[in-house]
């Protein structure tokens, strides 16, 4: 009931954007806190609320940052701190830290190390990891996921399950330790 409610108050804030939502492959930085940047032209440079990030830009956060950026009309991804990912097309590509999703109904792609991640059944939400090794972990709290011929559905309990893909280990759980969606409209980006 918790992930309901959570996805019910986030897919509100999703739908109030809207109508400012961002091309299909493109993204809207829409809240943020600390050091975040885009790397575009060559050069990483300071990010902004409203920015848009379009395909083969990255965008990263800095030790104790994070940033959320809507996506299509009804989805978004929260970075954690020391993340980062980059667009490329219609998938994101995670190349370090730790990503949230929510999407109530768009498809979603994401690649992380040797891994393919894709929606399968909305609303979706995921937290994707990439740690030093070769392994991505992927925690799914609703919905459900694709890897290869898998399929990974989200459990209503609280409970740990780990799916083996071929060498890579699949954690289905709960999301806990990672913050919610943050939506700021109206808020800068703190510079430090």
């Amino acid at each position: 009931m918790r992930i309901v409610r959570r996805l019910g108050m986030v897919g509100f804030l999703i739908a109030m954007l809207a109508a400012t939502a961002p091309a299909q492959d493109a993204a809207r930085i829409v809240g943020g806190n600390g050091i975040v940047e885009v790397f575009r032209n060559g050069s990483w440079t300071a990010a902004n609320v409203n920015e848009q990030i379009r395909p083969g830009e990255k965008l990263r956060t800095g030790a104790g940052s994070f940033v959320t950026a809507e996506l299509a009309a009804g989805s978004a991804l929260t970075l954690s701190d020391n993340s980062e990912v980059e667009l490329q097309g219609s998938t994101l590509v995670l190349t370090s830290g730790t990503m949230q999703i929510i999407s109530m109904t768009a498809p979603i792609q994401v690649a992380a190390k040797s891994t393919t991640i894709r929606s399968v059944e909305h609303p979706i939400e995921m937290q994707v990891k990439v740690g030093g090794n070769d392994n991505a972990d992927v925690n799914v709290s609703a919905g459900a996921i694709g890897i290869g011929n898998a399929v990974i559905r989200s459990a209503s309990d609280s409970n740990y399950r780990t799916y083996t893909a071929g060498r890579r280990f699949l954690h289905h759980r709960p999301v806990v330790n990672f913050p919610s969606i943050y939506v700021f409209p109206q808020v800068g980006i703190n510079r430090q």
